[in-house]
């Protein structure tokens, strides 16, 4: 998976990103151990099928739930 920096926390879309999830209600409390790690969305399928994939580009950058739910069913 990918990482960003704290340079990369200052982008544009991550602003967006960080200002949306604040004004429906949520906070990051803890940073963790890894900070910079970004995350993914994956569905695998009996057998090991990987049926749909989807690594973050920077923080806050989610999959598109329909195109999961398509993958799943």
């Amino acid at each position: 998976m990918k990482s960003t920096s704290a340079i990369g926390l200052l982008s544009p879309r991550q602003i967006t990103a960080g200002i949306r999830a604040r004004m429906s209600g949520k906070r990051q409390h803890n940073a963790g151990r890894r900070p910079f790690q970004l995350g993914a969305t994956l569905v695998i399928a009996p057998g090991d099928v990987l049926r749909h994939a989807d690594f973050e580009d920077f923080a806050g950058d989610h999959a598109d739930l329909d195109e999961v739910i398509a993958a799943i069913g």
